[in-house]
Order: C-alpha cells, then sequence, then structure tokens
C-alpha cells in the first residue's frame, strides 16, 4: 500500500495538493490539506502500510515480474526480428501470446 491509497482508505477522495509520491512522512507533511475533513495523523496513515500482507507484497511482485517479463521479450522480438531470425520471431511471439 502506499501513502495515497492509505489516505484514500482513511478518508475517501480526500482533497489536498502536493505530492505524496515517494511514500515519506515528510512529503505527507508537506501538503497542503483542502478537504473540509480533518487530515489524517501520520500515525494512522503508518500503521495502514505497515498492514501491507505478504499477500499484498506477493502480488505486487508477480505483477512487476509479469511486466518485466514482457518487456524482455518485447526487446528480444526486436531484436530477432532486425537479425532477421523468423524462428526466434515465432518463438517469442508465441511466448507474447499473439
Amino acid at each position: 500500500m502506499r501513502v495515497a491509497e492509505a489516505i484514500n482508505v482513511l478518508l475517501p477522495n480526500a482533497q489536498y495538493a502536493g505530492s505524496v509520491d515517494d511514500n515519506t512522512q515528510t512529503s505527507f507533511d508537506k501538503v497542503v490539506w483542502v478537504d473540509a475533513r480533518r487530515k489524517p495523523e501520520w500515525s494512522a496513515v503508518a500503521a495502514l502500510l505497515s498492514r501491507e500482507s505478504s499477500k499484498d507484497r506477493s502480488a505486487r511482485w508477480a505483477s512487476l515480474d509479469a511486466r518485466v517479463d514482457k518487456f524482455i521479450l518485447r526487446a528480444a522480438l526486436a531484436l530477432a526480428q532486425k537479425a532477421g531470425e523468423a524462428d526466434v520471431v515465432n518463438r517469442i511471439q508465441e511466448r507474447l501470446g499473439g
């Protein structure tokens, strides 16, 4: 879970200006809170961040692994196409699902 997701769990559709993309307390502290509801305490956000289950982490890593695999296969496909390796191109295309 990321800081932005934790904020949304605590206060759905919360309105704030600034970025929490680096997932740190510093960035959370710097956001300008424009929501009518009270800004959650960092401790509440941090508690949600620490509760991410191993299943969630595993799913996130599996998703990343799949994207990396596709990226590598696409790069290999481009090289095989450039080299005129038709059999390699066909095998890679099969692995990519088309």
